[in-house]
């Protein structure tokens, strides 16, 4: 009869090595990971809630961020 052996264990990368933690999670187990992480953070009293001018202000900060970056052209990426 055959060990069976976790699925993140039969889990590798290009060079052979197997992946741990993470890396080794699927996309769902990673979303179950995640939401619970936010919710014992609320639970506790340590989360952030955002009021409606914080959010404000962060939205705006993101957009001056993304229109003072430079444009990349094409000649600049030794494109003609």
């Amino acid at each position: 009869m055959a060990k069976a052996t976790r699925p993140a264990a039969r889990i590798s990368d290009a060079y052979g090595k197997k992946k741990g933690g993470f890396a080794s999670m699927t996309p769902a187990d990673l979303k179950r990971a995640a939401s619970k992480g936010g919710r014992a953070s609320q639970a506790s009293g340590l989360g952030h809630k955002w009021t409606m001018e914080e959010a404000r202000v962060a939205g705006r900060k993101s957009g001056i961020t993304k229109r003072q970056r430079p444009i990349k052209s094409q000649e600049a990426n030794g494109q003609p």
